[in-house]
């Protein structure tokens, strides 16, 4: 595949990514070293090729000494924090993943339901 294929392909994924995007989807971000934190965005604005997003707040429920199911707060975001990004996508076997950069050096994918596992160390 040549560098121009390639490009062409991806704008065509990220494409098809974007058209499966709708305000009020949930992208999750999980990050750390030594610990996993997550953070939620719902969606609540689009364009034809992103998002506008706010981070929302979770809700905590442990299940053992410092780790957390955590489940987003929808709704509960704060517009003034609104920011927007690009929607891409990953060409998969099954389907496409969608995904966002977020907090400057993180990427969330769209969030499928269920909980996510959040770790603490004090």
């Amino acid at each position: 595949m040549t560098k121009q294929e390639w490009k062409q392909a991806k704008k065509a994924t990220d494409a098809k990514a974007s058209a499966e995007v709708k305000v009020g989807d949930v992208f999750v971000a999980t990050w750390g070293y030594d610990q996993t934190n997550v953070n939620y965005f719902e969606v609540i604005g689009k364009t034809k090729a992103g998002v506008y997003y706010v981070p929302i707040p979770k809700a905590y429920e442990i299940t053992v000494t410092d780790v957390y199911k955590t489940m987003p707060a929808v709704g509960e975001g704060d517009v003034t924090q609104k920011k927007y990004a690009k929607v891409q996508g990953h060409q998969l076997s099954d389907g496409i993943q969608c995904y966002i950069k977020v907090l400057g050096f993180t990427y969330a994918e769209k969030w499928e339901g269920g909980t996510v596992f959040e770790t603490k160390y004090a």
